[in-house]
Protein backbone atom coordinates (compact mmCIF):
# COMPACT_ATOMS: atom_id res chain seq x y z
CA UNK A 1 0.00 0.00 0.00
CA UNK A 2 1.42 3.53 -0.96
CA UNK A 3 1.53 6.27 2.08
CA UNK A 4 -0.85 8.40 2.60
CA UNK A 5 1.56 11.38 1.78
CA UNK A 6 4.19 11.64 -0.83
CA UNK A 7 6.18 14.38 -1.45
CA UNK A 8 8.07 14.72 -4.76
CA UNK A 9 10.45 17.83 -4.20
CA UNK A 10 13.83 18.69 -3.38
CA UNK A 11 14.81 19.86 0.24
CA UNK A 12 14.90 23.55 -1.34
CA UNK A 13 12.27 23.87 -3.17
CA UNK A 14 10.64 22.66 0.32
CA UNK A 15 12.20 25.21 2.36
CA UNK A 16 11.09 28.22 0.06
CA UNK A 17 7.79 26.88 -0.30
CA UNK A 18 7.33 26.13 3.69
CA UNK A 19 9.39 30.13 3.99
CA UNK A 20 11.60 28.66 5.96
CA UNK A 21 15.21 29.60 5.40
CA UNK A 22 17.34 27.51 3.54
CA UNK A 23 20.69 28.50 5.61
CA UNK A 24 19.08 26.51 8.74
CA UNK A 25 18.65 23.17 6.85
CA UNK A 26 21.19 20.76 8.54
CA UNK A 27 23.27 17.39 6.82
CA UNK A 28 20.76 15.25 7.96
CA UNK A 29 17.24 16.80 7.27
CA UNK A 30 19.17 17.06 3.34
CA UNK A 31 19.71 13.11 3.70
CA UNK A 32 16.42 12.86 5.55
CA UNK A 33 15.02 14.01 2.46
CA UNK A 34 16.86 12.06 0.21
CA UNK A 35 15.51 9.08 1.85
CA UNK A 36 12.24 9.94 2.49
CA UNK A 37 11.58 10.19 -1.47
CA UNK A 38 13.05 6.95 -1.79
CA UNK A 39 10.20 4.65 -2.72
CA UNK A 40 12.12 1.37 -0.63
CA UNK A 41 13.08 4.03 2.11
CA UNK A 42 9.23 4.87 3.20
CA UNK A 43 8.88 4.78 6.75
CA UNK A 44 6.24 6.24 9.68
CA UNK A 45 8.43 9.98 9.76
CA UNK A 46 7.79 13.24 7.91
CA UNK A 47 8.84 16.38 7.63
CA UNK A 48 6.23 18.53 8.79
CA UNK A 49 6.35 22.73 9.40
CA UNK A 50 5.75 24.27 12.83
CA UNK A 51 6.49 27.49 14.64
CA UNK A 52 9.80 27.24 16.51
CA UNK A 53 8.87 26.83 20.80
CA UNK A 54 12.31 28.23 20.52
CA UNK A 55 13.16 31.58 17.98
CA UNK A 56 9.36 32.01 17.01
CA UNK A 57 10.00 31.29 13.53
CA UNK A 58 8.74 28.86 10.99
CA UNK A 59 11.16 25.35 10.96
CA UNK A 60 10.31 21.94 9.28
CA UNK A 61 11.02 19.04 11.91
CA UNK A 62 11.08 15.25 11.41
CA UNK A 63 7.79 13.98 13.21
CA UNK A 64 6.80 10.83 13.41
CA UNK A 65 3.13 9.73 12.53
CA UNK A 66 0.89 8.86 14.99
CA UNK A 67 0.12 11.75 17.88
CA UNK A 68 1.39 10.35 21.12
CA UNK A 69 0.17 12.34 24.01
CA UNK A 70 2.99 13.81 26.54
CA UNK A 71 1.07 11.85 29.51
CA UNK A 72 1.33 8.51 27.99
CA UNK A 73 3.19 5.80 29.38
CA UNK A 74 4.50 4.46 26.56
CA UNK A 75 4.37 5.21 22.93
CA UNK A 76 1.62 1.96 22.28
CA UNK A 77 -1.16 3.03 20.02
CA UNK A 78 0.24 5.92 18.31
CA UNK A 79 -0.97 4.35 14.99
CA UNK A 80 -4.49 4.34 16.21
CA UNK A 81 -4.19 8.19 16.80
CA UNK A 82 -2.86 9.26 12.99
CA UNK A 83 -5.82 11.22 12.91
CA UNK A 84 -7.88 13.81 14.95
CA UNK A 85 -11.24 14.67 14.30
CA UNK A 86 -12.20 18.07 13.93
CA UNK A 87 -15.36 17.96 15.89
CA UNK A 88 -14.29 16.68 18.65
CA UNK A 89 -10.43 18.47 19.11
CA UNK A 90 -11.34 21.11 21.71
CA UNK A 91 -13.09 17.92 23.98
CA UNK A 92 -10.48 14.68 23.46
CA UNK A 93 -7.78 14.69 26.02
CA UNK A 94 -5.64 13.16 23.63
CA UNK A 95 -5.54 16.46 21.25
CA UNK A 96 -6.87 19.35 22.77
CA UNK A 97 -3.76 20.72 24.04
CA UNK A 98 -2.12 20.36 21.23
CA UNK A 99 -4.88 21.85 19.65
CA UNK A 100 -4.65 25.10 21.47
CA UNK A 101 -0.91 25.51 21.80
CA UNK A 102 0.56 23.04 18.93
CA UNK A 103 -0.98 23.35 15.43
CA UNK A 104 1.42 22.21 12.56
CA UNK A 105 1.57 21.53 8.58
CA UNK A 106 2.40 18.83 6.60
CA UNK A 107 2.94 19.66 3.19
CA UNK A 108 2.88 17.17 0.38
CA UNK A 109 2.03 16.82 -3.53
CA UNK A 110 -0.59 13.66 -3.35
CA UNK A 111 -2.66 12.70 -1.14
CA UNK A 112 -3.56 9.04 -1.42
CA UNK A 113 -6.90 7.74 0.01
CA UNK A 114 -8.86 4.74 0.40
CA UNK A 115 -12.30 4.54 -1.17
CA UNK A 116 -14.61 1.41 0.69
CA UNK A 117 -16.29 -0.23 -2.42
CA UNK A 118 -17.19 -3.12 0.00
CA UNK A 119 -16.90 -5.56 2.86
CA UNK A 120 -12.86 -5.88 2.90
CA UNK A 121 -12.56 -3.97 -0.59
CA UNK A 122 -10.48 -0.62 -0.82
CA UNK A 123 -9.40 1.09 -3.86
CA UNK A 124 -6.74 3.56 -3.94
CA UNK A 125 -7.46 7.29 -4.82
CA UNK A 126 -4.62 9.49 -5.47
CA UNK A 127 -5.40 13.49 -4.87
CA UNK A 128 -3.08 15.90 -6.51
CA UNK A 129 -3.21 20.10 -7.76
CA UNK A 130 -3.49 20.54 -11.46
CA UNK A 131 -0.50 22.80 -11.24
CA UNK A 132 1.78 19.77 -9.09
CA UNK A 133 2.31 22.15 -6.15
CA UNK A 134 2.58 21.45 -2.92
CA UNK A 135 -0.27 21.60 -0.30
CA UNK A 136 -0.70 22.22 3.12
CA UNK A 137 -2.44 19.65 5.31
CA UNK A 138 -3.61 20.92 9.06
CA UNK A 139 -1.66 18.77 11.74
CA UNK A 140 -1.36 19.14 15.49
CA UNK A 141 1.81 17.73 17.35
CA UNK A 142 3.42 16.28 20.63
CA UNK A 143 6.42 15.97 22.68
CA UNK A 144 6.81 12.66 24.45
CA UNK A 145 10.05 12.02 26.53
CA UNK A 146 10.25 7.89 27.64
CA UNK A 147 12.01 6.32 30.28
CA UNK A 148 15.18 7.02 28.20
CA UNK A 149 14.94 10.59 28.36
CA UNK A 150 14.57 10.30 24.67
CA UNK A 151 12.50 13.19 23.45
CA UNK A 152 9.68 11.80 20.17
CA UNK A 153 8.10 14.06 18.06
CA UNK A 154 4.97 12.99 16.52
CA UNK A 155 2.27 14.71 14.77
CA UNK A 156 -1.37 13.78 14.21
CA UNK A 157 -3.61 14.69 10.68
CA UNK A 158 -6.61 17.05 11.16
CA UNK A 159 -9.63 15.05 9.72
CA UNK A 160 -12.67 16.24 8.91
CA UNK A 161 -16.56 15.06 6.82
CA UNK A 162 -16.12 15.49 3.05
CA UNK A 163 -17.73 17.88 1.03
CA UNK A 164 -21.09 15.98 -0.25
CA UNK A 165 -19.38 15.63 -4.04
CA UNK A 166 -17.36 13.12 -2.74
CA UNK A 167 -19.34 11.54 0.21
CA UNK A 168 -19.48 8.11 -2.51
CA UNK A 169 -16.19 8.05 -1.97
CA UNK A 170 -14.82 8.42 1.40
CA UNK A 171 -16.58 9.94 5.03
CA UNK A 172 -13.91 11.73 5.76
CA UNK A 173 -10.37 13.70 4.60
CA UNK A 174 -7.55 15.61 5.60
CA UNK A 175 -8.45 19.21 6.28
CA UNK A 176 -6.33 21.31 3.33
CA UNK A 177 -5.51 24.47 4.26
CA UNK A 178 -4.87 26.29 0.62
CA UNK A 179 -4.48 30.21 1.40
CA UNK A 180 -1.58 31.45 2.97
CA UNK A 181 -3.09 33.63 5.64
CA UNK A 182 -5.14 30.88 6.94
CA UNK A 183 -1.85 28.27 7.09
CA UNK A 184 -0.48 31.72 8.87
CA UNK A 185 -3.17 31.62 11.48
CA UNK A 186 -3.26 27.80 11.91
CA UNK A 187 0.61 27.79 12.74
CA UNK A 188 0.33 30.77 15.18
CA UNK A 189 -0.45 29.05 19.09
CA UNK A 190 -4.21 30.67 20.08
CA UNK A 191 -3.54 33.04 23.18
CA UNK A 192 -4.80 32.51 26.54
CA UNK A 193 -8.57 33.30 26.21
CA UNK A 194 -8.23 33.36 22.62
CA UNK A 195 -10.76 31.28 20.20
CA UNK A 196 -8.70 28.21 18.56
CA UNK A 197 -8.96 28.50 14.72
CA UNK A 198 -12.22 26.11 14.81
CA UNK A 199 -13.79 27.70 11.71
CA UNK A 200 -10.74 26.52 9.53
CA UNK A 201 -11.37 23.04 9.68
CA UNK A 202 -13.57 22.30 7.04
CA UNK A 203 -13.64 20.05 3.92
CA UNK A 204 -12.60 21.91 0.48
CA UNK A 205 -15.64 23.51 -1.51
CA UNK A 206 -16.36 22.19 -5.01
CA UNK A 207 -15.24 25.32 -5.92
CA UNK A 208 -11.73 24.67 -4.62
CA UNK A 209 -12.07 21.34 -6.02
CA UNK A 210 -11.58 22.53 -9.57
CA UNK A 211 -8.04 23.07 -9.60
CA UNK A 212 -7.40 19.30 -8.27
CA UNK A 213 -7.16 16.09 -10.62
CA UNK A 214 -8.23 12.54 -8.60
CA UNK A 215 -6.44 9.34 -10.27
CA UNK A 216 -8.76 6.79 -8.25
CA UNK A 217 -6.78 4.18 -10.12
CA UNK A 218 -7.62 1.32 -12.60
CA UNK A 219 -11.24 2.98 -12.71
CA UNK A 220 -11.13 7.17 -13.34
CA UNK A 221 -13.61 9.02 -12.05
CA UNK A 222 -15.01 12.52 -12.94
CA UNK A 223 -16.12 15.33 -9.88
CA UNK A 224 -19.45 16.58 -11.36
CA UNK A 225 -19.26 20.29 -9.91
CA UNK A 226 -22.40 21.36 -10.51
CA UNK A 227 -24.22 23.47 -7.67
CA UNK A 228 -26.05 20.72 -6.20
CA UNK A 229 -23.68 17.39 -7.40
CA UNK A 230 -23.87 14.94 -4.39
CA UNK A 231 -21.47 12.18 -6.45
CA UNK A 232 -19.10 11.24 -8.83
CA UNK A 233 -19.28 9.67 -11.76
CA UNK A 234 -17.24 6.74 -13.45
CA UNK A 235 -15.77 7.66 -16.47
CA UNK A 236 -12.62 6.07 -19.33
CA UNK A 237 -9.43 4.77 -17.37
CA UNK A 238 -7.42 8.09 -17.73
CA UNK A 239 -6.36 10.73 -15.35
CA UNK A 240 -9.49 13.07 -14.71
CA UNK A 241 -9.64 16.72 -13.65
CA UNK A 242 -12.79 18.53 -11.70
CA UNK A 243 -15.20 18.98 -14.54
CA UNK A 244 -16.21 22.36 -15.01
CA UNK A 245 -20.16 23.30 -14.28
Amino acid sequence: MSPRFEMHEDWAHLTAWAGVVSSLATVTSIKSMASFKSSSARSRFHPVIRISPRTGHREIVWMREGLIPSYACDDRGAEHRSEAHAEAMTCDSCFRSAFLRRRCLIPASVLNEQRHLGTDIEQQCSFALESGELFAIAGVWETWTNDQGHAIQSFAVVTTLVTPVLRTLFDRMPVILTDSTDQERWLRASKEHEQPPVDLMHPLTSAQLRHWKMVPGPVDMQLDMSPHATNIHSSSPRTSSPSEP
